[in-house]
């Protein structure tokens, strides 16, 4: 039963990145969609790809460089998705200070560390900077008085909370993976993809939000009729 479900969630996250996916090709399409959404959709296709990867059997040591890619590409993707977001010119110098040396963390513990099964350390710390980035945010609009739009109703706000959910709640699972029985580990691993789900559908707020105020604000402004 519990291999059955993991096996559901494991071919929804397919479908939900195919829909993000699709999406924004179709956005794309009727505007000029912000290069950070984009990047946004080129995630979800790498994290399918990987995905089908670890179905063909790879060594290990070719699965534990993949992965270790796919951990510097995530924390990529959603540091600059924040990082666009933020205004605070220190904050951002800080984001890419920590960008810096955490990639250069990972590439030097992939390439001294040990093969383990899952890269708890990296996921870990990426965890932890991106939370970190996501209060700032949120912090920030919360003392942003200048912005007459609730936070709710941005792109963004839908974006980050996703993000959040995602990485907060794989976090404990990613952090034991390696210290406990295999047995228990497959027993919970499908709470990985349901998070990632979750994140996906909050994507697709964030999407539907941002396609409604690029609607709005390239809609024929009428003038009145005063004679």
């Amino acid at each position: 039963m519990a291999e059955t479900i993991e096996d559901l969630f494991f071919y929804l996250v397919y479908l939900f990145d195919l829909v993000i996916i699709g999406l924004v090709l179709y956005l794309s399409r009727k505007k000029n969609l912000e290069k950070s959404f984009r990047f946004i959709a080129l995630y979800c296709f790498v994290n399918s790809a990987v995905n089908f990867s670890s179905t063909l059997y790879l060594p290990p040591k070719v699965d534990y460089f993949l992965f270790g890619f796919y951990t510097i590409f995530e924390y990529s993707v959603f540091a600059y998705f924040i990082f666009l977001t933020i205004h605070n010119s220190f904050f951002r110098n800080l984001i890419k200070i920590f960008s810096f040396f955490f990639v250069a963390f990972i590439v030097s513990y992939y390439i001294f560390g040990s093969a383990q099964g899952i890269d708890s350390i990296p996921i870990g710390i990426e965890t932890i900077l991106l939370l970190i980035y996501s209060f700032y945010y949120f912090y920030e609009q919360i003392n942003d008085i200048t912005s007459s739009i609730l936070i709710y109703n941005k792109p963004t706000f839908w974006m980050i909370v996703g993000i959040m959910i995602y990485l907060g709640g794989s976090f404990f699972i990613y952090i034991f993976a390696n210290l406990v029985e295999i047995e228990v580990l497959e027993k919970y691993w499908f709470l990985t993809y349901l998070f990632y789900i979750l994140k996906n559908v909050l994507f697709f707020i964030g999407f539907l939000i941002y396609a409604k105020h690029s609607q709005i604000s390239r809609s024929p402004k009428f003038r009145p009729y005063l004679n």
